[in-house]
């Protein structure tokens, strides 16, 4: 009798298995499609979606096509995982470029999908379906439709970020100083906060923080993050503004 029993379950998750349309979980190009594409190597991470590569004429910053981290100020943690997770998956690493969209304004500065040379992973992808990550792109992006069904899986799971989807705000309901210090009027949004992952432009000698076209920085400007420029005591420039 309890032969029968397994073999029942056994036959069960067979016929379950045969069920499932593996057609519809999400697919991405393998490494092999880069065959004709040059490697990179991963130098520095900059934060949860920026990375610095080495190419055949120097540093390149690259921005992960599609993505972004700490969107909003109950992020701000998953923001800081996003950078530890994804230092893990490239750090050292050879990576290859798809679909690269190079900065009008620099030509060291490229927005693309990324993958781990190694194998074949699609670096974008992981961070969305790990929750570190949110999907922003057109809907008539190539690669929209499969990594939205990489973010319903982590959504499914409350992963990451996502794990905070039923965590809403208090609302602000006084006016009193003593009760509101930041003196936010109830029934009006709270103020804005700086995404730490913004990047800022800092100079070899200077103690301030630019605006990529601020006229207070040369060519030697070097890219960080919001977060890293105030860490390091970088100051905001008074004349372009950059993010606070």
């Amino acid at each position: 009798m309890h032969r029968i029993s397994i073999f029942a379950i056994l036959l069960f998750w067979s016929i379950s298995i045969a069920q499932t349309d593996f057609a519809e979980l999400p697919r991405t190009p393998s490494a092999g499609d880069f065959n004709n594409h040059s490697a990179l190597k991963v130098i520095k991470i900059i934060d949860g979606r920026t990375i610095t590569v080495q190419n055949n004429s120097g540093k390149q910053i690259v921005y992960l096509r599609g993505i972004q981290t700490g969107l909003d100020r109950n992020q701000q943690e998953y923001s800081s995982q996003a950078y530890v997770y994804l230092t893990n998956l490239l750090m050292g690493e050879w990576i290859y470029l798809s679909d690269s969209i190079t900065d009008v304004n620099d030509a060291n500065i490229t927005t693309a999908y990324v993958y781990r040379a190694p194998d074949g992973l699609f670096v974008n992808a992981e961070m969305i379906r790990q929750g570190y990550a949110k999907l922003v792109l057109n809907a008539s992006d190539k690669y929209a439709g499969i990594l939205a069904k990489f973010q319903g899986i982590a959504q499914s799971a409350q992963k990451g970020i996502w794990s905070l989807a039923k965590q809403a705000i208090p609302a602000r309901t006084s006016n009193n100083t003593a009760d509101n210090p930041n003196n936010i009027v109830a029934g009006q949004p709270e103020p804005n906060v700086a995404n730490l992952d913004q990047i800022v432009y800092v100079t070899r000698t200077g103690k301030r923080y630019h605006k990529m076209n601020c006229e207070h920085i040369s060519k030697s400007k070097t890219a960080i993050s919001l977060k890293e420029a105030r860490l390091k005591g970088y100051t905001p420039c008074h004349v372009c503004k950059p993010p606070q």
